[in-house]
């Protein structure tokens, strides 16, 4: 899921979770984090133009871990979301409604 956004808004992270990976090596995503939320549910947060976080680290629910960018495969500043289930990518709206 793709939210347009202005560059350098905050970016906050969905849910408590631990950094496993912060950085610029995946491919097309640009800078990107993702979060380890346990039972197999990750957060992917891709396309950063800042990254406020380090591997390794817990993370808070609703922490600024980022700010919002175009890097990697991006032609206008918004933030790439994926909420994926034991690796594979699911409708983060089907995840997030209450």
């Amino acid at each position: 899921m793709d939210f347009i956004a202005p560059r350098g808004t905050e970016v906050h992270a969905a849910e408590l979770g631990i950094v496993v990976y912060a950085g610029d090596g995946m491919r097309g995503y640009g800078n990107v984090i993702v979060l380890d939320h346990g039972e197999g549910v990750t957060t992917l947060y891709g396309h950063l133009e800042a990254i406020r976080v380090e591997s390794g680290g817990a993370v808070p629910a609703g922490a600024a871990i980022g700010t919002v960018g175009r890097s990697g495969n991006a032609t206008t500043y918004h933030l790439h979301f994926e909420i994926r289930v034991d690796g594979e990518p699911v409708d983060p709206l089907a995840k997030l409604a209450p």
